[in-house]
């Protein structure tokens, strides 16, 4: 049982650094800013979370990731992928 909780711990400790990991990338990667907002562009989202622009897409019809459009390209609020990576942590 002892064993279990070592086990589970470390578990919660590895996801726990990689959300501090994530954070971390978010804010060194270059921000835009869109009425007001720091936002990121799909491709930055895609390196820093490491899934395909169609797990994006997928949040995107789920409604879990709301884009803004600006010449041609998406960009995600910094504060909703936040939100978003808290989520699917809990």
């Amino acid at each position: 049982m002892k064993q279990l909780k070592e086990y589970i711990d470390a578990i919660v400790s590895r996801i726990f650094d990689r959300l501090d990991t994530i954070e971390s990338k978010i804010d060194g990667y270059k921000k835009h800013v869109i009425d007001g907002r720091e936002m990121i562009d799909d491709a930055d989202l895609c390196k820093i979370l490491k899934i395909s622009k169609r797990s994006i897409y997928r949040y995107r019809k789920s409604g879990e990731l709301t884009p803004r459009k600006l010449r041609g390209k998406l960009y995600y609020d910094i504060e909703d992928v936040k939100k978003l990576i808290n989520k699917i942590m809990d």
